[in-house]
């Protein structure tokens, strides 16, 4: 198949059979990164929200 052209629907349907709506835990506590976002933008809130945005660097 060539880049850029439509999938096969039979694999269409496999992909839409693994899909699942999100299970996030009630409260807020989970946070989405949709698949939209820029790389750098995602490294630097899971930097932030997990802590390790303030622990000095290793060797310094």
């Amino acid at each position: 198949m060539r880049v850029g052209t439509a999938q096969p629907p039979l694999v269409m349907m496999h992909l839409r059979a693994w899909h699942r709506e999100p299970d996030l835990l009630p409260g807020g506590v989970e946070t989405v990164i949709g698949a939209d976002g820029a790389l750098r933008e995602a490294v630097d809130r899971i930097v932030l929200d997990t802590g390790p945005a303030g622990l000095p660097a290793i060797g310094r």
